[in-house]
């Protein structure tokens, strides 16, 4: 009789609540992974093939950097490193930020004022990636080409890809400001109640 009044208690009663953020907690994890892979392989790439030559091919830069340069000296590429340093750094830090950002997300905080501080910090980072990139081009166009003074550059001062990192980067922070003002609008909520 006990058993049976229990089974009838357990189907009368609603389930026990889910985890609404049981499925962005599990992406969140696979992205704090993934995230990190990407800077680990960005460092690594950078160091290979600006200050590592020998292991990459002789004509690789040229292929990759659609210059027209015949031969990349030593020096040339110790510039090109130098000159692309502050832009990698910055792509290192949205990623980071990024990566903290789904951290913050597989712990369960996810409307609150640092998610937004995080969001907001990408967004900067984004806008400022976009804005610069003309500039390192140019920049990593000098560097390679400093032993080839007849070098021609054939690059285009913005592309499309700018403006349209551009545009995002104004969506991310135009988010931010919403997300920021709902995650105080749910803490004076939070401490009405």
């Amino acid at each position: 009789m006990a058993t049976h009044l229990k089974r009838l208690r357990s189907m009368t009663e609603p389930p026990p609540p889910s985890d609404p953020f049981a499925r962005l907690r599990a992406v969140s994890r696979a992205m704090v992974v993934a995230v990190t892979v990407a800077m680990v392989a960005l460092v690594a790439l950078a160091v290979v093939v600006f200050l590592l030559p020998a292991l990459t091919r002789t004509a690789f830069l040229p292929e990759v950097m659609p210059f027209g340069l015949t031969e990349i000296t030593p020096r040339a590429r110790l510039l090109g490193f130098a000159v692309l340093a502050a832009p990698i750094g910055l792509f290192l830090y949205g990623l980071y930020e990024i990566r903290c950002l789904f951290g913050q997300y597989a712990a369960g905080e996810v409307l609150t004022l640092r998610a937004a501080r995080r969001l907001k910090h990408i967004a900067w980072a984004t806008i400022i990636g976009a804005i610069a990139r003309p500039l390192s081009i140019q920049g990593l166009f000098l560097a390679l080409s400093i032993d080839q003074p007849n070098a021609k550059s054939r690059l285009p001062a913005v592309t499309t890809t700018d403006l349209t990192f551009l545009l995002f980067g104004l969506l991310l922070l135009a988010i931010a400001w919403a997300m920021a003002e709902a995650a105080r609008i749910a803490e004076e909520h939070r401490q009405i109640i």
